[in-house]
């Protein structure tokens, strides 16, 4: 039994834009540059849509403009189920209609209110993914032995944890918290 090419391009299409949704921060923008554009990010690119993500701009809206960029428009990639998505991202934010695009799709908008729930979110995810790998730095710059750092990885986390804590403001903190707390051990 013979298998139809475009079937398996459009899962492995749909499997790669999943997947580059799910990232955070510079890594999204590292990876939107190579999925779309075909090259890694310059500084100032990559600086650029980094500030934009973290002020809570969509992951929709930044892979529309590096789409429809002049570099995007001459790259000619195949990516018909990014464009249906961008397609319908831009319907949901139409000023009138695009509330019932949103509500009827399931789909995020740009208005300021989802921009400021963006920002946390990527920033709690920036956060969670530098917790993750701060016990690994602390253990790496401690004098301890590694015995004891295995029998101690509590400690580390919990200093991890602290380090963050220390440049937060009070709310900040007490998001933090609550998210650090849900992470598994």
């Amino acid at each position: 039994m013979s298998r139809d090419p475009t079937i398996l391009e459009k899962k492995s299409q749909n499997r790669h834009l999943h997947w580059l949704l799910s990232l955070h921060d510079a890594e999204f923008i590292r990876q939107s540059y190579i999925y779309i554009l075909g090259r890694d990010a310059d500084a100032d690119g990559l600086e650029y849509n980094v500030s934009r993500l973290r002020v809570g701009f969509s992951k929709l809206t930044i892979l529309g403009d590096m789409r429809r960029s002049p570099e995007g428009r001459q790259v000619s990639r195949n990516l018909k189920r990014l464009d249906r998505l961008l397609r319908t991202h831009s319907r949901c934010n139409l000023p009138v209609v695009g509330f019932l695009f949103r509500l009827f799709g399931a789909h995020e908008s740009d208005l300021p209110s989802e921009r400021h729930q963006r920002a946390i979110l990527n920033e709690l995810g920036r956060l969670r993914n530098e917790l993750a790998a701060m016990p690994l730095a602390l253990a790496s710059a401690t004098p301890l032995s590694a015995a004891t750092i295995a029998h101690a990885p509590d400690h580390s986390r919990e200093a991890g944890k602290q380090l963050i804590m220390s440049s937060l403001g009070p709310h900040d903190r007490r998001i933090f918290s609550h998210l650090a707390a849900q992470i598994p051990a």
